[in-house]
């Protein structure tokens, strides 16, 4: 296939320096430190332990902003599944809900049943962390397991992510609740740009891991573990030729969906660089990774 090159105009040092210097101080000052960061991880762990301590084969996962570090100050909860052995949802949330609130660790939990996924919403102790459970989430955690693993590819890719969701919250265009988009979709964005350029910044992890020939494919949940092994090793041996700094790329970044994407047309998917068309979707079901 022929790849995409996106064309900008010319930049001189001291405009992309500027650029730099106020992209340091926006995400300075809107995301989280790497204090944040900890303290935000030792609750998830607190309550980890919590919960084993009275249901020892619990699955539990991280999951959302915290696992790949996209967290922004003013936004970001803490996003947990838990999954108890041949218990359904609602009954998991419902004993959950009992432990939480024994364990003089939480505040304010109850079960929020306007989410669109069933989930406790709660809140800890002396501090305003919200916390958001739910249970046998597969779908938002293989979202973020995936993310997660390509910014091990390039260290600028969680720079854009940054980057590009304070854009989508100062516009208030992440907000789902409100007729807009969701934040992982701007993660998607992102991600699908990287690999369009000419060089690539990101590889394409499913054509790599299953061939070109066979993307889109359709992952299975039991397919997921070995998928997954088979990326991080892949990004051990990933280097990219393409050296455009975060400045320029975000430059481009707009450009591409403003002046190159068909949004009427086409979809935004990162399991493979060929076009796919929005006609395509009602055979594309929600395991593929596009939108």
């Amino acid at each position: 296939m022929k790849k995409v090159a996106i064309p900008s105009r010319e930049f001189t040092p001291e405009h992309l320096y500027a650029l730099n210097t106020s992209f340091d101080k926006i995400l300075n000052d809107h995301c989280f430190s790497k204090t944040d960061l900890e303290q935000h991880l030792d609750i998830y762990h607190h309550l980890r332990d919590i919960i084993h301590t009275k249901q020892p084969d619990a699955q539990i996962t991280l999951y959302g902003s915290l696992l790949f570090e996209c967290c922004l100050k003013e936004t970001s909860d803490i996003d947990i599944d838990i999954q108890f052995n041949k218990t359904l949802p609602y009954e998991t949330l419902k004993e959950l809900l009992d432990i939480v609130r024994t364990s003089n660790h939480c505040k304010e939990a109850y079960i929020n049943t306007d989410h669109d996924q069933l989930c406790i919403d709660m809140s800890i102790i002396n501090s305003n962390i919200l916390v958001r459970i739910t249970s046998n989430n597969i779908r938002a955690i293989q979202l973020s397991q995936i993310i997660e693993i390509y910014t091990k590819f390039d260290k600028r890719l969680l720079s854009l992510l940054r980057l590009f969701r304070i854009l989508a919250k100062t516009c208030n265009l992440d907000r789902p609740d409100l007729g807009t988009l969701h934040p992982i979709v701007f993660h998607f964005m992102i991600i699908h740009f990287l690999q369009q350029l000419d060089p690539p910044v990101l590889p394409c992890l499913h054509e790599c891991a299953f061939g070109i020939d066979k993307a889109p494919v359709m992952v299975d949940a039991d397919e997921y573990p070995e998928f997954f092994q088979k990326c991080n090793d892949y990004a051990s041996r990933w280097k990219s030729e393409n050296t455009t700094n975060i400045e320029m790329l975000f430059l481009q970044l707009l450009s591409y969906y403003v002046n190159k994407f068909n949004v009427t047309r086409l979809l935004i998917s990162i399991q493979t660089r060929m076009p796919l068309l929005k006609n395509e979707k009602q055979m594309l079901n929600r395991k593929f990774f596009c939108i």
